[in-house]
């Protein structure tokens, strides 16, 4: 490994840690029955437009918050 690639392996967390934030919105996918109906997600990895509203939704606060408005 190059000095310069070590570098960037040691300021990683504090990127992660500094710019990341994780939400587990997993749940607001969810139908009662604890499946994901077709309807939000048409072909399993991809929203619909109805899955990406909830997932607006599910973030909206958090990145209100970060932008500090």
């Amino acid at each position: 490994m190059l000095a310069q690639d070590i570098d960037k392996l040691e300021a990683y967390p504090t990127f992660v840690e500094r710019y990341c934030v994780y939400m587990d919105i997993g749940q607001e996918f969810l139908a009662a029955d604890g499946r994901i109906p077709r309807e939000i997600m048409i072909d399993a990895p991809h929203p619909s437009t109805k899955g990406y509203e909830i997932w607006a939704k599910s973030v909206k606060a958090k990145l209100t918050e970060l932008r500090g408005n």
